[in-house]
């Protein structure tokens, strides 16, 4: 946890459906690969501002935390953003949970799906051996996008863009093309097994991505600091 600076909303929430999904990496490999394939397409969110694209994020329980960039989330138009699901239907975002620092830019936040509160299942890669082929996928106005990228040899150098001194630590460097609103899109093996999310990018060809790891850790630090403020029912 020491690579984060946490900010978190102490707020009353029911913490059991995160503490299911960190637990899912652990019994996660008993999905298919068409169920994991299913699970990511109908859980990649489309982030709209006024109506129009804007970003995207992932689901990550039934009923609304999902994850995100910290950039994708910034407070002065975060009231005017709202998710939209696969089958089109929107839903307003109650507020972000917790947010890392600029240089891991990750977020947890909270939409108002009616739901259950239980996790959504994915398989994932956090080994250390990384895989030279990956996939980005979004959704953008209604539309799942596949693009192809890779995982170069030599580090990408991308920057924050609003301090052009700093760069993204800790993140995963990428080959891959990407365009304005694409963050927040899921960063996947050739076999669908989530990476990270993608977080910014300096041309059309080299981005870096937030690691799945990074995002794990935030989620349980969300979950202790309810645990510790004695917010959990």
């Amino acid at each position: 946890m020491k690579f984060f600076n946490f900010f978190s909303r102490k707020q009353k929430k029911d913490v059991s459906g995160l503490e299911g999904f960190i637990q899912q990496i652990y019994w996660a490999e008993s999905l298919t690969d068409d169920q994991s394939k299913t699970n990511i397409q109908e859980s990649l969110i489309e982030l709209t501002y006024q109506g129009q694209h804007y970003a995207n994020g992932l689901l990550i329980t039934n009923n609304g935390y999902f994850l995100t960039n910290a950039h994708c989330l910034p407070d002065d138009v975060l009231p005017n953003i709202k998710i939209r699901m696969h089958d089109e239907r929107t839903y307003a975002i109650q507020d972000w949970c917790i947010r890392s620092r600029k240089r891991e830019d990750l977020a947890l936040a909270k939409a108002d799906l009616p739901g259950d509160n239980k996790p959504r299942s994915y398989k994932f890669h956090i080994e250390k051996s990384r895989t030279p082929t990956v996939i980005l996928l979004t959704r953008r106005n209604g539309k799942i996008l596949y693009k192809l990228g890779s995982i170069p040899g030599s580090k990408s150098l991308v920057k924050i863009a609003d301090d052009p001194s700093a760069l993204y630590s800790m993140h995963l460097d990428l080959k891959i093309d990407n365009i304005p609103g694409d963050s927040g899109g899921v960063i996947t093996t050739t076999d669908l097994r989530i990476i990270g999310l993608l977080s910014s990018g300096n041309t059309q060809d080299f981005a870096s991505a937030a690691t799945l790891q990074n995002a794990l850790n935030l989620v349980q630090a969300y979950i202790n600091t309810a645990k510790n403020a004695g917010n959990q029912r």
